[in-house]
């Protein structure tokens, strides 16, 4: 992500231990290498590019890839489908809000759920489009699709290096601190073929997120990378005492190409949300936590908000809340043409906090415009302490949402009530 606002974590001791000594911009958490060289921060350029919100018979101008089978996701394999390296790297010329170039559409009773990414910049997600299915040229998408090098839908991770002190930022193969750069993503139906170089976004020149942030680029020729990353995307249709609700799961894989100790390792997968569209479907946003335990909702995140059970504040310049307690789902939903449908994001099994955002000015700079800004749930899927991986070594990081009307929602267990 280009901008981490995560108030609870920075909070948390990190510290490194690392195997060996540092010196200067060394790394010393690796059997290896990186280097490193600073410029200036840079914001991405370009304008606004209008309504999310599309009206239309099934078919885009941007969708200029095969539709394929998304799959099911009954087992995850054990290791990623990806085969070879694919190092196609395109450093200019990505539209400030980058056309989906696969997509697939997975439709339920009432609800159906289209979901593409662009290969491009590394299969990151820029189309999550909720469709009410009365009406069903009403395709709503509901992401952020704008600067989605460092938005959109994806999966992103950090750490802290313990001789330099910097927080290393690494974003799904893409970045946008230096204007939008991507490796090309190798794309079967909705799984990757390919594996992509993970090259960092950013740095924090220090060991807390309030330190100055440098962009990297390996259009530069500069910033780290320790991974390789592929993505697959899976659906399948839940049944109900209500029709069959949608399941779309994104699991994020990385291969090390180094051998790795880190104290401290932070993942999580962004689920960035248009602001205008957020308001226009009336959002709302409820949480549960686990055995029960409490309840919240609804939250308004397209205007200033508070979570009673978080940790955070809203500024003239966007809001933050870490969930303090712990959280089983969180239920976003919107009113799509007269319908409330409900994206359940389960985070019962992460080891990790969430967070839900606002930034009010990454597009422009009207704090009271709302198309100038995004939403943003952040995941954390793992937050380790003194954890090894090992060279060569895969591994997976999935979340699944589920998607259908409350009701639907309410026989899966997930309850705004």
């Amino acid at each position: 992500m280009r901008e981490f606002r995560l108030s609870v974590v920075c909070s948390w001791i990190l510290v490194i231990a690392c195997s060996s000594t540092s010196e200067d911009d060394t790394l010393n958490g690796v059997d290896g290498s990186a280097s490193s060289s600073s410029s200036d921060s840079a914001i991405p350029s370009g304008d606004a590019d209008g309504s999310i919100v599309v009206l239309e018979d099934g078919s885009t101008s941007n969708a200029d890839a095969a539709i394929g089978d998304a799959g099911k996701d009954v087992a995850p394999p054990p290791k990623s489908t990806a085969k070879g390296l694919n190092t196609t790297l395109t450093c200019s010329g990505i539209p400030l809000s980058p056309p989906v170039t696969e997509r697939w559409t997975e439709k339920g009773k009432d609800v159906s759920v289209r979901f593409g990414v662009n290969h491009t910049i590394g299969g990151v997600g820029v189309e999550f489009a909720l469709i009410n299915n009365a009406v069903p040229t009403g395709i709503v998408n509901v992401l952020e699709p704008r600067s989605a090098g460092g938005a959109g839908w994806q999966t992103a991770y950090w750490f802290i290096d313990p001789g330099t002190k910097r927080i290393i930022v690494t974003n799904q193969a893409a970045g946008n601190s230096t204007g939008q750069w991507g490796y090309n993503a190798t794309f079967s139906g909705m799984a990757a073929t390919s594996w992509n170089p993970l090259w960092s976004d950013h740095y924090h020149d220090g060991p807390t997120f309030a330190d100055t942030s440098i962009p990297t680029s390996p259009c530069n020729k500069d910033g780290y990378m320790f991974d390789e990353g592929s993505l697959t995307l899976t659906s399948d249709l839940l049944p109900t005492a209500h029709g069959d609700a949608v399941s779309v799961t994104n699991r994020y894989w990385l291969k090390s190409t180094v051998s790795q100790f880190w104290s401290s390792w932070a993942l999580e997968q962004a689920f960035y949300l248009n602001r205008t569209i957020a308001n226009q479907g009336n959002l709302r946003v409820y949480l549960r936590g686990k055995k029960n335990a409490w309840k919240e909702g609804p939250i308004k995140p397209q205007a200033d908000y508070t979570v009673k059970n978080g940790s955070g504040s809203c500024s003239g310049t966007g809001c933050d809340y870490g969930i303090s307690r712990e959280l089983a789902y969180g239920v976003l939903v919107w009113n799509i043409f007269g319908l409330d449908i409900g994206v359940a994001i389960n985070v019962e099994q992460n080891n990790g906090p969430v967070h839900l955002s606002v930034d009010k000015l990454p597009y422009c700079g009207n704090a009271n415009d709302l198309d100038c800004g995004n939403i943003a749930w952040h995941s954390y899927i793992n937050f380790v302490n003194n954890y090894t991986f090992p060279k060569g070594e895969e591994r997976s990081y999935p979340i699944t949402y589920t998607v259908g009307t409350i009701d639907q929602l309410e026989d899966l267990g997930f309850s705004i009530k």
